[in-house]
């Protein structure tokens, strides 16, 4: 979602030469969205939706309590358009992973990027994945929309048959 050429170049710079920060930011991207064009109108919409829900919690637990139970206004405005933004990006971030798929390959991380490379060029879009170490697993891989998953396929056949072609 970064159109933003300074962010592609942080982006493109991390990838290269810090692979596993590059991943682990990945796996967080803290307020990020993924699928969703984080616009002005967006960001307002969830403030304001979070902030009335937050200030109508307040009011509720005025009248329940009977005044006694109080949540300062300081807290709930605050506290109430964080907990809908982190709702939004929640629901961003599992829209996000029903929709890319990741491929495990034992490789090693040179080989992984060179592929993420090869694939880009064909203009696929494809990110290095980093996944958990399992004993005696591969940890690298790549991860693709799931709708682009038997072009990627077929371009890493295409691949593989160059190769294997050129070392005969």
């Amino acid at each position: 979602m970064a159109s933003d050429p300074l962010a592609q170049r942080v982006a493109s710079y991390i990838d290269r030469n810090h692979p596993k920060f590059g991943s682990l930011l990945l796996k967080l991207r803290w307020g990020g969205l993924r699928t969703i064009e984080p616009t002005p109108a967006l960001g307002a919409a969830t403030l304001s939706a979070g902030t009335g829900a937050a200030l109508g919690v307040r009011r509720a637990l005025l009248a329940g309590t009977g005044g006694r139970l109080r949540l300062p206004l300081v807290l709930a405005a605050p506290g109430g358009a964080a907990a809908a933004w982190l709702a939004l990006w929640r629901w961003d971030s599992l829209r996000w992973r029903r929709r890319h798929v990741a491929l495990v390959l034992d490789l090693t991380p040179p080989a992984a990027q060179d592929l993420v490379a090869h694939l880009a060029a064909k203009g696929l879009t494809v990110e290095p994945w980093t996944g958990p170490r399992a004993a005696g697993g591969a940890a690298q891989g790549i991860s693709c929309r799931a709708r682009d998953l038997r072009r990627v396929n077929a371009a890493i056949d295409e691949l593989s048959r160059e190769t294997s072609a050129a070392t005969s």
